[in-house]
């Protein structure tokens, strides 16, 4: 959200798409289900979208069972992003990366 204008974004990535005034939004006309993939690189290091499947996994854990079956090379790339995301010390800027663990990746 715009702090000025009172104009709400779906997200920092997104700012040509203004959703309208936040005291004007009718978040229930969204679609929950929309997938973006605009800030891919962004939203790979944020933990609530790495881990989300997990989070996901805890709540409906058939439904996470059905999909990941359904979309096989997905859980293969989102458990290797895992393993990156380990490897990097979970991009803790406090901490040097180990170049020795990311070769794997090389």
């Amino acid at each position: 959200m715009d702090a000025q204008t009172g104009s709400t974004y779906p997200c920092g990535y997104r700012g040509k798409e203004n959703l309208g005034k936040f005291w004007d939004l009718d978040i229930s006309s969204r679609d929950p289900n929309q997938v973006c993939l605009g800030c891919d690189w962004e939203c790979f290091r944020d933990p609530s979208e790495l881990f989300g499947p997990i989070l996901q996994g805890i709540r409906h854990p058939f439904k996470i069972g059905s999909e990941m079956s359904k979309h096989k090379q997905h859980f293969k790339l989102w458990l290797s992003d895992l393993k990156y995301y380990r490897a990097c010390n979970l991009f803790d800027s406090r901490v040097p990366p180990d170049y020795e663990r990311l070769k794997a990746f090389a």
